[in-house]
């Protein structure tokens, strides 16, 4: 190996990831070692001129320490999806109290007893639902900080219902939805990557 280059290297790269970096440059010369005895049993110079093993796996390597750069940013995605969908879930929870409020308290001081119960009964089931959508929203905002896989699926559901929500709703659903879907947020979520 060239020493220079690793040294150079090594120097560059935290403590941690030093030490792998060693192990890895020991795999890496055992088989270049390994090339070498195959080249010189088959003899096929075109094929080692072209591609060095060694170089090949610092590549691989160096890969596994620092993830691509479409992860990097798709983590970046999901965390702007768990913040957004914790503001959006909390004011959520403060819509739901305002309409329990407002509706409870509007339909008592209607006048009228039919109003003041229908009107309740309304208001109480608008903010249970509004409650509840927004509760699910913000628990499953916190898993999803936390990189939960249960947390994607509530996501998913919470912001399929979000695109009713005309206009900020659907533009954040739509959001949302194209995120957890991607196909490099389920590698994050099926690996655990983050």
């Amino acid at each position: 190996m060239h020493a220079v280059g690793v040294d150079a290297l090594r120097g560059t790269l935290q403590p941690r990831y030093s030490q792998q970096l060693t192990h890895v440059l020991e795999v890496a010369d055992s088989i270049v070692l390994k090339s070498k005895l195959i080249y010189n049993w088959i003899g096929a110079h075109k094929v080692w001129t072209r591609a060095n093993p060694a170089a090949t796996i610092l590549r691989i390597a160096m890969r596994s320490l620092h993830p691509p750069r479409r992860i990097r940013l798709m983590r970046t995605h999901i965390k702007i999806v768990a913040i957004v969908n914790l503001l959006f879930s909390a004011m959520g929870i403060l819509a739901a109290a305002g309409a329990l409020f407002s509706g409870v308290f509007g339909s008592l001081f209607s006048g009228s007893l039919t109003v003041a119960v229908v009107g309740s009964i309304a208001s109480v089931a608008a903010a249970l639902v509004i409650g509840a959508l927004s509760l699910f929203g913000l628990i499953a905002g916190f898993g999803l900080l936390n990189h939960q896989q249960w947390a994607r699926y509530v996501i998913i559901v919470v912001s399929a219902l979000r695109l009713f929500r005309f206009p900020m709703g659907t533009l954040f659903g739509g959001y949302s939805l194209w995120v957890l879907t991607h196909r490099e947020t389920r590698m994050i979520f099926d690996s655990r990557m983050m």
